[in-house]
């Protein structure tokens, strides 16, 4: 029996443009594109990285099924470093929140 509110997220491994991101938006939405018209810039990485990479991408996904009514609102965190400590931040991800109407 299929659930009708499902919601997929966390790291897909895989940029927008990439099959396994295409073949879900056949059955999903994506949280932050229905806010904002696109996904975000780049998810990967912050500056959390020992060594700075020359690539910024986004990896990071809210996919919700057509079920869910509304997102209400979709934001980026994680994305500042400690106060303390610029250097250290929770990942090497930011992380995706979102508030869904169900």
């Amino acid at each position: 029996k299929r659930v009708p509110i499902q919601v997929m997220a966390g790291d897909m491994n895989e940029t927008t443009g990439g099959l396994a991101i295409s073949l879900i938006k056949q059955s999903f939405r994506s949280a932050y594109a229905s806010v904002y018209g696109r996904e975000p810039l780049a998810t990967f990485p912050t500056a959390l990285s020992a060594e700075p990479l020359d690539i910024a991408l986004c990896h990071d996904f809210i996919f919700i099924s057509p079920a869910v009514q509304r997102v209400v609102a979709v934001q980026i965190f994680g994305d500042e470093p400690a106060s303390d400590d610029n250097t250290l931040y929770p990942s090497d991800h930011v992380g995706l929140l979102a508030t869904l109407e169900v």
